[in-house]
């Protein structure tokens, strides 16, 4: 039987998140947020902010924002859009917190089109009846932007 050691290097971490993508980005970000003392390691198959399907999007977040009618949302979601087969609790909770990433992004510095008045252009999605995103300037700066953001926070 193999020992560990004779696998290679050993690296011991508290949180090891698999995948570098927007997704493990902000989990890595997360966790740090929530105990900053933790060791966190990110591993990805190639480089974190160069992989996963954020960095070949077309730069367009959707998110629902206060003041947009949230049952319509949470509804196109999941009567148009999945016919009922998507987990609805879960839909309802990530529609609620869509915003809030939003913002996170736009902290972080990514750049996204804004109206004469600074705030964010929102436009009609594919794929949703209700739905509106705001166009960034491509997938690959948002995931750069979490990128840098996960590294400042070690």
């Amino acid at each position: 039987m193999m020992r560990l050691e004779d696998l290679g290097t050993v690296v011991e971490t508290d949180v090891l998140i698999i995948g570098g993508g927007i997704a493990g980005l902000f989990a890595a970000i997360t966790a740090k947020d929530t105990e900053p003392t933790l060791e966190v390691l990110l591993v990805d198959k190639c480089q974190p902010g160069a992989s996963g399907a954020s960095a070949y999007a077309a730069g367009v977040l959707n998110f629902w924002q206060p003041g947009d009618s949230f049952e319509d949302y949470v509804e196109d979601i999941i009567v148009n859009n999945s016919e009922y087969l998507i987990d609805q609790d879960y839909t309802e909770q990530a529609v609620r917190q869509s915003y809030d990433r939003f913002c996170e992004l736009a902290d972080f510095g990514a750049e996204y089109q804004k109206d004469e008045k600074g705030q964010a252009i929102r436009i009609p999605v594919i794929g949703t009846a209700y739905g509106k995103g705001t166009p960034y300037t491509g997938g690959t700066q948002l995931t750069w932007k979490c990128r840098a953001e996960a590294a400042r926070r070690g």
